[in-house]
């Protein structure tokens, strides 16, 4: 098997080694592209789990800022009615257009 190698120009040779190596390199390279596939999905489950989780935060964190709103108007309650509306007209006039001399919905 070497001896019609041997035999071969040396131009021949170099061009046959060139072809083995681009074989070898378009099989590493389909390879490759195929294994890509695979760490994108993965990366979308990652993704999708990361913002479910994120979305979970969110709701826990507007809750949050409800009750603590909540208290906050209920402690001003407490306190003289007046203060509480100024207060509290300060936030939800613009966004409501709440009258301070009717009933808070």
């Amino acid at each position: 098997m070497i001896k019609w190698f041997s035999n071969l120009g040396i131009g021949v040779r170099i061009i046959i080694g060139f072809f083995i190596i681009v074989a070898i390199s378009c099989t590493i390279g389909v390879v490759g592209i195929l294994n890509l596939k695979t760490v994108q999905d993965s990366y979308a489950l990652d993704y999708k789990s990361s913002t479910d989780a994120l979305e979970c935060v969110e709701g826990i964190s507007s809750h949050f800022q409800q009750i603590r709103l909540n208290t906050y108007g209920f402690a001003m309650f407490l306190g003289s009615e007046e203060i509480w509306w100024s207060k509290l007209s300060r936030h939800f006039l613009p966004l409501y257009k709440v009258d301070p001399e009717s009933s808070f919905p």
